[in-house]
């Protein structure tokens, strides 16, 4: 990365900034995300099952990125998780190494869901995070398509804000103080994908970040203005990252038991780097005794990464 056209010593004081939260909220509001959502939006957001919100994100987002075999990205917040799981064993599944997540199809359409409750949501996406699977998704720009009132805006407007801010400070181990803002969130964006195992996908951080680039400034700006003084090491970065990908591997099996044709729909992203990868009719019909073997096939040949080369 060379970026380095709006260097951080010209930032403008805080006050004369956008606050961070203001930027957040403004940009909950996508047009195009609504169509994209509305198929899936009566399965998504009802009541009785304690929804709070349904965000969108990913490339689904911007037609520009969207290919044709793009499907949806959603997260849905729940104020509890037996509510919408109804049963105690996906319950639990989510309590561990949440979130969970589904295929959700409406007529030829389907989607990536992912569940999570309000609490857990809130952990995640702070400094106590165990991991940075839920903060490398609310850092991005996300859209709000559907919420239940305005505290519950709000619950997703906190969630981006805390994890866009526990992400900084590690951005800013990696890459010291004279940078610039353009540097600063291409180096936010890629930690989401080096904390996790991963189909390789090049460049996906440089087209991320080109597609709402001044977007991602006005954020850059914000969050660089209220860094605070304290200081978090190379070595501790590297430590999470290695943590999350431990734990990005341990969500395999309870993905292969939520997720109907979960292994297709890996190899299906593997497909769009140009890479085939077929399934025997075996491994399709049993994908629990060998989901596993499948994808450590892939890690053996090299199909997947920690993501340092997005």
């Amino acid at each position: 990365m060379t970026a380095t056209a709006d260097p951080i010593p010209d930032v403008p004081a805080a006050g004369s900034i956008p606050s961070l939260r203001d930027l957040l909220d403004a940009a909950l509001d996508h047009p195009p995300a609504r169509a994209v959502a509305e198929p899936f939006l009566a399965e998504l957001a009802r009541p009785e099952r304690s929804v709070r919100a349904v965000v969108l994100y990913g490339s689904c987002l911007w037609s520009g990125l969207r290919g044709p075999t793009s499907h949806p990205d959603f997260f849905v917040v729940v104020d509890s998780l037996r509510a919408w799981h109804r049963r105690l064993w996906p319950t639990l599944l989510n309590v561990l190494l949440p979130p969970s997540i589904y295929r959700l199809r409406a007529g030829a359409l389907e989607a990536k869901v992912s569940i999570t409750s309000a609490a857990q949501l809130a952990r995640h996406v702070s400094p106590d995070a165990p991991d940075l699977h839920h903060l490398g998704r609310w850092s991005k720009r996300v859209a709000l398509v559907w919420s239940r009132d305005a505290a519950s805006r709000r619950l997703v407007v906190d969630a981006q804000q805390a994890a866009l801010e526990t992400l900084a400070p590690l951005a800013r181990a990696r890459l010291g103080d004279d940078l610039g803002v353009d540097e600063f969130m291409h180096m936010l964006l890629r930690l989401s994908y080096e904390a996790e195992v991963r189909i390789a996908e090049h460049g996906k951080v440089a087209a991320l970040f080109e597609v709402e680039r001044e977007h991602y400034r006005a954020i850059g700006r914000a969050l660089v203005a209220g860094l605070p003084p304290g200081r978090i090491t190379p070595a501790e970065v590297e430590r999470r990252l290695r943590r999350s990908r431990r734990r990005a591997v341990l969500r395999w099996p309870k993905y292969i038991c939520t997720y109907d044709g979960w292994l297709d729909y890996v190899l299906a992203k593997l497909a769009r780097t140009g890479d085939r990868w077929s399934l025997s009719e075996r491994e399709r019909r049993h994908p629990l005794l060998f989901g596993i073997p499948v994808i450590w096939r892939l890690a053996r040949a090299k199909r997947l990464s920690g993501g340092r080369h997005v």
